[in-house]
């Protein structure tokens, strides 16, 4: 089975190559705020027009593609670059254009599915233009006819773009290289789909979007089998008292999180298995940020100072975000390799990001980039996912007697039980609580056939 798959790697363009790449990101933008100002003007026209009129909207790739020809070959036909004597959207790719057209069909695509209802989550509103100031360089290229090509023997940390030329990774690719590298005449494990450049923290990154087929077996722990990330509700026997222990079938793991302990996790026995601290990066290194927005709020806005400035602050909190993104990656990585059955919660870290007094420590703790990285993580190595539903009590129930408490303060530590007199800690105990309803799920047939899910929760 094959599946989409994402690598990131750093680039290292030389300043002629990084102007070129400015202004294939200034051209995707320029095309995505031209075709959506010939929408919207379309769909005034529609209104104004009388009935027996028929005005017709771009709103379809294949419409939008084709408006972004007939405008690149009228107005920018004109527009010379002074350095080459040619016009200057020929020294980009032309799929910058064609998939800045998709990106625009795909918005009013979102914006009709969530209007009519088809659609779940949050409404989605009419796309709009994007800020010039506010939104970084991005574009994206399809590999069409094998153009995109990722590391030759001799020179392994280059990628060749189209019209772009090559250019230097700073990251090895060996790992990819060998993926898409046909042995004794054997089809390729992978095959690149498409890249993605932009400008992030300061550095220009590209993600190499391929098709690649499932991991050995030997590295999963359902063989060849997907078991991808599954969300389900909760059952009914879930709410009374749970199945005593030595009934169980198959070792689950519950998996805790919170703001002392970023990660506790314990099987349905109530034995702890692994936890691990709270980094807390963002605390750690407040002071150095306070150091840097000081200077910054010194200097004269508008000054080389000023500039300087803030661009120190903008390294030092992406260095801090570096970290923290590179921490969650470890430990996301060592629990699904070490267990076959994992449960999750379903927080609502927006809910919570509007107590003010622990907005700044969960923003901290990411704990919505763990589970997407625990969810697709999951699906790479078959791993048997389960996401708790909501509402599930896992910290006000006994482990022991599936007795819930009315209240449990954040101050308690401990969890004590009044019925069965039981004492465990609190996160422990939430953790076996989610471990046990995986088990009870399974052992009730409650678990959904698989199902890839979102594009949201894939890599990339």
């Amino acid at each position: 089975m094959s599946r989409m798959t994402a690598f990131r790697f750093t680039l290292d363009p030389t300043p002629a190559q990084e102007a070129l790449l400015r202004t294939a990101g200034g051209a995707a933008r320029l095309t995505y705020n031209t075709l959506l100002a010939l929408v919207k003007e379309r769909l005034d026209a529609r209104h104004a027009a009388p009935e027996s009129v028929e005005v017709a909207v771009p709103w379809s790739s294949f419409d939008l593609i084709n408006a972004a020809n007939q405008w690149k070959r009228a107005a920018l036909a004109q527009q010379i670059d002074p350095a080459t004597g040619q016009p200057w959207h020929r020294a980009i790719p032309a799929l910058v254009f064609e998939e800045a057209a998709v990106d625009l069909a795909r918005a009013l695509a979102a914006f009709t599915a969530s209007r009519t209802g088809r659609r779940p989550g949050p409404r989605m509103r009419f796309p709009r233009f994007k800020n010039k100031r506010a939104t970084s360089y991005n574009f994206r290229l399809r590999n069409q006819k094998e153009s995109i090509v990722l590391g030759t023997p001799q020179h392994p940390r280059t990628l060749r773009l189209p019209r772009l030329g090559v250019l230097a990774v700073r990251e090895d690719t060996r790992k990819v290289r060998r993926m898409l590298r046909s042995v004794d005449g054997q089809e390729a494990r992978a095959r690149i789909c498409s890249v993605t450049v932009r400008q992030h923290r300061g550095r220009w990154i590209v993600v190499v979007t391929v098709r690649a087929a499932d991991l050995h077996p030997a590295a999963r722990h359902f063989g060849t089998a997907s078991s991808p990330a599954v969300t389900v509700p909760t059952a009914p026997a879930l709410a009374g008292e749970l199945p005593p222990a030595s009934e169980q079938t198959a070792v689950w793991a519950g998996v805790d999180v919170g703001l002392i302990d970023l990660m506790v996790v314990a099987d349905q026995h109530g034995d702890e298995q692994t936890r691990v601290p709270a980094p807390k990066y963002h605390r750690r290194r407040l002071e150095g940020l306070r150091r840097r927005a000081r200077a910054l709020s010194r200097a004269q806005p508008g000054s080389r100072n000023h500039r300087k400035a803030r661009a120190r602050v903008a390294r030092y909190q992406a260095c801090t975000a570096a970290m923290r993104e590179h921490h969650l990656h470890q430990v996301s990585n060592r629990l699904v390799k070490s267990h076959a059955r994992l449960v999750i919660e379903d927080l609502n870290v927006k809910g919570m990001l509007a107590n003010h007094h622990l907005a700044a420590s969960v923003a901290d703790a990411s704990f919505g980039t763990l589970g997407r990285m625990l969810a697709y993580k999951a699906d790479w190595h078959g791993t048997r996912l389960v996401v708790a539903d909501r509402w599930f009590p896992s910290s006000k129930t006994c482990s022991g007697c599936g007795t819930r408490k009315p209240k449990l303060t954040l101050s308690e530590r401990t969890f004590v039980c009044s019925a069965c007199g039981l004492e465990l800690d609190r996160d422990v105990n939430a953790a076996a609580n989610l471990a046990r309803y995986g088990r009870d799920l399974e052992r009730l047939g409650r678990d959904p056939s698989p199902d890839p899910g979102p594009a949201s929760s894939r890599p990339g």
